[in-house]
């Protein structure tokens, strides 16, 4: 055999072992790619799983949340139930002690009460409930002036008549008025000013107080506010003091600051 087909055979050989490398490395990446390609579609299954699963669990979960808002309905339906029947027993119950309870009202005065002039100016009240009242104590502050009298310088409420009696102001006190008694109110401490006016003078005392009292009831203090005025009127020989609520005889209230 010659050199050059020597050469040739060696050459062929060479040609179809490339030939075959060339093969092999296409069935390999070919088999890699196919592995490659089963993997995408596995993760392709499993997101498509995890996005049904999610769904799924929305879907869940919006049930939930309405079944939750459901039973939230009901609960809030039954709770409002409960404050109207607890108001309405509250109510129930707070009309049964009105009617019940101690009631320190003035008496109802048919026509102007008449004093004779020296005398203290006494104020006519009684308990007008149906239980007793404990711990019944009052006060009142004055203005004297000459009519009429349009203004005077007092505060609405009890509040500060209350401060008052802990620094000493003058008070009435009994401990016990049963249903139906009477309790007179006599208004001490007076102005100086009243007790020495002359009779022949017309001049008004306006006084402004509270009474407080606990009805046993409920055993709570109870408060009541009042304004009186009394005129001392020159009626020849007899003057008297005339004793009247502040707005019994006035179109207008007195005004109070």
């Amino acid at each position: 055999m010659y050199q050059s087909e020597r050469w040739m055979l060696w050459l062929t050989g060479a040609i179809a072992f490339f030939g075959l490398c060339t093969v092999g490395a296409a069935l390999m990446q070919w088999s890699v790619m196919g592995g490659q390609l089963a993997e995408m579609k596995s993760g392709a299954k499993d997101t498509h799983d995890l996005a049904t699963a999610a769904v799924d669990q929305a879907g869940a979960a919006k049930i939930q949340a309405e079944q939750a808002k459901i039973q939230s309905d009901r609960l809030s339906a039954s709770v409002t139930e409960m404050q109207k029947e607890s108001s309405a027993m509250r109510d129930a119950a707070d009309a049964s002690i009105a009617a019940n309870r101690a009631w320190i009202v003035p008496v109802p005065m048919t026509s102007t009460q008449v004093e004779p002039w020296d005398r203290p100016v006494n104020l006519h009240w009684l308990n007008a409930g149906k239980s007793p009242a404990v711990n019944v104590y009052g006060t009142a502050e004055y203005e004297v002036g000459r009519l009429p009298v349009r203004t005077v310088k007092f505060s609405e409420g009890c509040k500060d008549l209350k401060q008052r009696l802990k620094g000493g102001m003058w008070e009435i006190k009994t401990s016990l008025v049963l249903p139906g008694s009477p309790f007179d109110f006599t208004l001490g401490n007076t102005p100086a000013e009243w007790g020495s006016t002359q009779a022949a003078q017309i001049v008004v005392l306006v006084a402004h107080g509270c009474i407080w009292y606990t009805d046993v009831l409920s055993n709570r203090e109870r408060t009541t506010e009042f304004c009186y005025e009394a005129n001392k009127v020159p009626l020849g020989s007899t003057p008297q003091i005339a004793v009247y609520p502040c707005w019994t005889l006035r179109r207008n209230p007195l005004s109070f600051h």
